[in-house]
């Protein structure tokens, strides 16, 4: 299985930026722990960060056909998760996200 983690605006700024609020843990620590998940479950994990929408949707509709499914940690765009479920739905690409009633399941 191969899935693909997409991590949104401000994330690289994790551990750093206002860390009594956010944590100590960085965006990469985060990602170390979901590749090593990954490997324990037998799925490879490939990784893109990015601050810029248009590149995030650039990335999911590449995506389709390379990957099993595509985890979005959204960061600073989880209030415009709509352009995040459109462009999945498009790229027949699994999208869910437990939280939102309108997700594809």
């Amino acid at each position: 299985m191969k899935i693909l983690l997409i991590n949104g605006a401000n994330l690289n700024m994790l551990g750093t930026r206002e860390p009594e609020k956010y944590g100590s843990m960085t965006l990469a620590d985060i990602e170390n722990s979901v590749i090593k998940r990954g490997k324990e479950l037998g799925a490879e994990i490939d990784i893109y960060q990015d601050n810029h929408e248009g590149n995030i949707v650039d990335k999911i509709q590449s995506a389709r056909g390379k990957y099993d499914g595509i985890l979005i940690n959204a960061g600073g765009y989880t209030h415009k998760c709509c352009y995040q479920r459109c462009t999945c739905c498009n790229s027949n690409t699994c999208c869910r996200n437990p939280h939102d009633q309108y997700s594809r399941p």
